[in-house]
């Protein structure tokens, strides 16, 4: 009996030598009195960066599906290196992110007809952080400076900045930008033109004697547009190929579940959360265009998100709520004061 054991032990090793480290695999040593049971916990070398050729990814480029032309070339290919190399934090911060704005991304360019690939040019643009501001002014995921935002209904005061607004600025970067691919012709120009503007793209393409795709007049682009669209294509195949590259989250992130509720008049956005016993820090996160935890009288009429938890309990109670949540003069001072002294 005692044999037996000893055997069945033996061969449950050699099975686990050969078959190497499974995740979750159970190995199971028996005698006819027990059954002792082990299970091998995943272990992950996050640190580990597998080597990779030029062209093993161009191959894996051409067995990609794009609505873009994508042809690597050592400019793209040196800013996926710079990715998944020499800058792998600033990537997995963008693949905690991507859940909780790709799908908005996805649906806004499916019902323009766009090129779902689009959806990569915010984490070019800002890492796809709603709250992003440049050192020029531009702001939001998609980078608006103030007078491009306000000619596709994006307004700025100093509570409410319509371009951190995830579904309002997507909407108006979807308009501006199909506006640029109708004007050239190409979506890689429409990108470098949303970058560096439509007249300098204009005067490159005088520059080059008239040609029309990115690489054609790329010489005479400015310096910085160089880079936008190359860094664009990069990381197209980054995202596509993370784990090709050990780009694993240790702690993913997940977007938080909402609804909009309207309560049509001015909001103390620090009361409803002690009213609703809201976070009040989901609440900001939900609502980005909001500055100073309050929606004033000028945008009274805008939905608010909130967690779906909470959805049916402040819409069942929306009435009750009003003249708790009012906002008043006194704490208008109070809450812009609280957020200047905050930044």
């Amino acid at each position: 009996m005692k044999m037996k054991t000893i055997t069945n032990s033996f061969i449950a090793i050699l099975i686990f030598l050969v078959n190497g480290v499974t995740f979750g695999q159970e190995i199971y040593l028996y005698n006819n009195a027990s059954i002792e049971e082990e299970t091998i916990s995943p272990t992950y070398q996050f640190d580990y960066i597998p080597d990779f050729t030029y062209d093993e990814v161009a191959r894996k480029i051409r067995k990609m599906e794009t609505g873009m032309p994508f042809e690597l070339n050592d400019r793209i290919f040196s800013f996926i290196n710079y990715f998944v190399v020499r800058n792998r934090e600033y990537t997995k911060m963008v693949l905690q992110r991507k859940d909780v704005f790709f799908p908005l991304f996805e649906s806004t360019l499916a019902a323009h007809d766009m090129p779902d690939e689009i959806k990569y040019l915010s984490i070019i643009e800002s890492g796809l952080n709603p709250r992003a501001r440049s050192r020029v002014g531009a702001m939001g995921l998609w980078q608006f400076m103030p007078a491009t935002g306000k000619m596709y209904n994006l307004y700025v005061n100093s509570d409410i900045d319509d371009r951190m607004d995830p579904e309002l600025s997507t909407e108006a970067a979807a308009k501006y930008l199909k506006s640029l691919y109708r004007m050239f012709g190409d979506w890689e120009v429409a990108l470098a033109a949303y970058n560096c503007g439509p007249g300098n793209v204009r005067k490159a393409i005088r520059r080059s004697g008239g040609k029309k795709t990115f690489w054609e007049i790329y010489n005479y682009l400015p310096r910085e547009t160089r880079g936008y669209v190359p860094q664009f294509q990069a990381m197209i195949y980054v995202l596509n190929y993370a784990e090709d590259h050990n780009l694993f989250l240790e702690e993913p992130v997940y977007p938080i579940a909402y609804d909009k509720v309207r309560f049509n008049q001015e909001l103390d956005l620090e009361q409803l959360a002690y009213m609703t016993g809201l976070c009040i820090e989901d609440l900001e996160s939900l609502n980005p265009s909001i500055q100073n935890r309050l929606i004033p009288d000028s945008h009274r009429h805008i939905a608010i998100r909130v967690p779906k938890s909470k959805a049916n309990l402040i819409t069942e109670n929306k009435e009750s709520f009003a003249e708790a949540v009012k906002l008043t003069d006194e704490r208008s001072l109070a809450l812009r004061s609280n957020n200047k002294n905050i930044s």
